[in-house]
């Protein structure tokens, strides 16, 4: 059963998906409280993560993710 949220609760919600593909620049920026920032598993382990199909295509996720989250 799906309930609706409350004021409170949507008021607490994520609006906005940030991608910013270079590293240091992401790690510098200052998320605001109703934004999420996408980070990839290759900036913090020496691993190939999400591989670079994948990274080529996160700015196009980014934008349909902030499409369907009206931002």
């Amino acid at each position: 059963m799906k309930r609706p949220l409350s004021s409170r609760n949507l008021g607490n919600c994520k609006r906005k998906l940030v991608w910013i593909a270079d590293k240091e620049k992401a790690l510098a920026y200052a998320v605001k409280p109703d934004e999420m920032l996408l980070t990839i598993h290759r900036w913090f382990a020496r691993k190939s993560c999400p591989g670079n199909w994948l990274f080529g295509r996160l700015g196009n996720l980014a934008q349909a993710v902030n499409n369907r989250l009206g931002a």
